[in-house]
């Protein structure tokens, strides 16, 4: 009997194991598919994720930047203040009217009727106005208050010593003192800021440098720290400003919804209000107030929860003169809105195409990078001598020209070129031209200290030679080194009229904040004609203009170097 199972013919054999094989190799590329469709999705995800990641640090730093020059503008103003109201403590006049009223009872009646007190004022009134002063104190040495451009607060204790008196007692030391806006005495008329005074406290000296007493200026919140933070009129950005108790001591820019949430009734009393989140039974400080009482700088990329309730990035600055931090918040609904649905929109059409392209495309990304990276570095350097081309630097001196107007630190340019070099390819042949002008190349490469510092070459027998932060007298040292590496290379020319030997004559210019110029054509203009001259006064020297010489119509002073032996 023969067997229930059928024959299978080698042919059909064959084709089954191929068939098989092709299945094999299909099921590979499914995985391998596979495997590429999910890292794709990964990478994607990734690159999502690390993109919003990026542009809530650009953010983010971009308001650290903007509080910082808020920071800046306030140090600056009370700078300004603070040697205004010196030489108002100073003035002789003001000094012995002070002296005479610290002579007469400290009570209010007698205070009030003392006609020292009128000359006092009367003195002290023009001088507030310009400095836009909303009154003054001079306070004793008991503490009391002897003169005020108001009755109602003399003859008592002065309230800042309880809010500062850390401040107040350095300023009875000898140094001028400014205190961060508190709750004042008196109102100023003001359209909220009714029960805030920023002060600036001086002492007052006898001729032997005595303090007899301290002389103080009172200044609205709103004509001094809002105003300055008024400036910036991005109105999705909420600035404030805050003490170390959390109180703040300007108006932060919230809208009806945000006064909503704080108080029932829609009013913001930014007086008693506290840079903290309120729950039912808890009031706790924000992650950017607790950050900030650090006293230190910085940002939150990631989000948190601000005063008014809603997610924000924000960044801070600790002012240490007025005490208190500046803060700027970005609500994350008003800029990563759009992202979010740019975001969920790519995660979509992520998952039918990146994985199968990805790899393609990184390393299409990788190879075209590779290429564009080379082919900057080719177009960066002359072919022949090594170092670099005109157009690079021409950009490069355009960058440090930049730098130098920002910096004012001193920028030098050097034009040179190799003297009667026309007559040493006639005598000794082009390909000994082009070693000559490797030779100067290399010797400019060694002459350079400092990785700032690019020679290259200018055009034919030019060279030029950039200098960031180098000035007159570096520049000249910088040249003097580099035409001694090539006098000691001893090349031959025959036909030069300046020695036997290869010489190059170089023009030099310098700018620093004492002498400026427009642009960087203008220094390339002066090293070109500083050239000029060192050609017109007999070649191999060193013609160079800048700070050195004041007179700019007298010529620039002549270097020239010792030539070959």
């Amino acid at each position: 009997m023969t067997c229930g199972m059928p024959r299978i013919s080698p042919d059909a054999a064959s084709r089954l194991s191929a068939r098989a094989r092709v299945y094999r190799q299909l099921s590979r590329l499914l995985i391998v598919v596979g495997v590429l469709f999910g890292a794709g999705a990964l990478f994607t995800y990734w690159s999502v994720v690390k993109f919003e990641d990026r542009m809530r640090t650009q953010y983010a730093q971009g308001l650290l930047s903007e509080v910082s020059i808020i920071d800046e503008a306030i140090d600056l103003w009370v700078g300004t203040q603070t040697r205004s109201i010196e030489k108002i403590a100073s003035n002789p006049r003001v000094v012995a009217l002070a002296d005479r009223l610290l002579e007469e009872p400290a009570d209010a009646p007698g205070l009030i009727r003392s006609p020292v007190l009128r000359e006092l004022r009367a003195e002290l009134a023009p001088k507030l106005e310009p400095l836009e002063g909303e009154g003054i104190f001079v306070i004793g040495p008991d503490r009391l208050n002897y003169a005020s451009m108001r009755d109602n607060n003399l003859g008592v204790e002065n309230f800042l010593l309880a809010e500062h008196p850390l401040r107040i007692e350095a300023a009875w030391s000898g140094r001028t003192v400014a205190i961060p806006p508190v709750p004042s005495d008196v109102p100023i008329a003001d359209d909220y800021a009714e029960n805030r005074s920023l002060f600036l406290v001086t002492p007052i000296r006898r001729d032997n440098g005595t303090v007899i007493a301290l002389f103080t200026i009172r200044y609205s919140p709103t004509q001094t720290v809002d105003r300055i933070l008024s400036v910036q009129d991005d109105r999705a950005v909420d600035l404030y400003a805050f003490d170390r108790h959390l109180h703040f001591t300007t108006r932060p820019r919230v809208t009806r919804t945000n006064r909503e949430l704080l108080n029932p009734g829609g009013e913001f009393r930014f007086h008693t209000a506290r840079v903290a989140v309120a729950d039912k039974d808890t009031v706790t400080p924000t992650q950017l107030a607790q950050a900030a009482l650090a006293r230190h700088d910085g940002f939150l990329a990631g989000g948190y929860a601000s005063y008014h309730g809603r997610r924000v990035i924000g960044a801070w600055v600790w002012n240490d003169t007025l005490g208190m931090a500046i803060a700027a918040e970005l609500p994350e609904d008003a800029f990563f809105a759009t992202f979010a649905d740019f975001t969920a929109t790519l995660l979509y059409i992520a998952i039918g195409t990146a994985c199968v392209l990805a790899f393609v495309l990184v390393c299409t990304i990788a190879l075209y990078g590779r290429l564009a990276d080379r082919q900057s570095e080719v177009i960066a350097v002359d072919g022949l001598t090594g170092i670099a081309c005109r157009r690079h630097m021409d950009d490069y001196l355009a960058e440090q020209f930049s730098v130098f107007e920002r910096s004012k630190l001193p920028l030098s340019l050097a034009l040179l070129d190799i003297d009667h070099f026309k007559a040493f390819n006639d005598q000794y042949g082009h390909p000994a031209g082009d070693e000559c002008l490797k030779a100067v190349a290399d010797d400019l490469r060694h002459a350079c200290e400092r990785p700032t510092d690019l020679p290259a070459r200018y055009g034919g027998e030019e060279f030029a030679l950039v200098l960031p932060m180098t000035d007159h007298n570096g520049a000249v040292r910088v040249l003097s080194r580099f035409k001694e590496e090539l006098r000691r290379r001893k090349i031959p020319h025959a036909r030069s009229e300046a020695g036997q030997y290869m010489t190059v004559s170089a023009g030099v210019v310098t700018v620093d904040a004492s002498n400026q110029f427009p642009s960087p054509k203008a220094l390339i203009d002066e090293a070109d004609r500083n050239l000029y001259l060192a050609k017109d006064q007999g070649r191999d020297r060193i013609v160079a203009s800048g700070p050195e010489d004041p007179q700019p119509a007298e010529p620039p002073c002549s270097i020239p170097l010792k030539k070959c032996a």
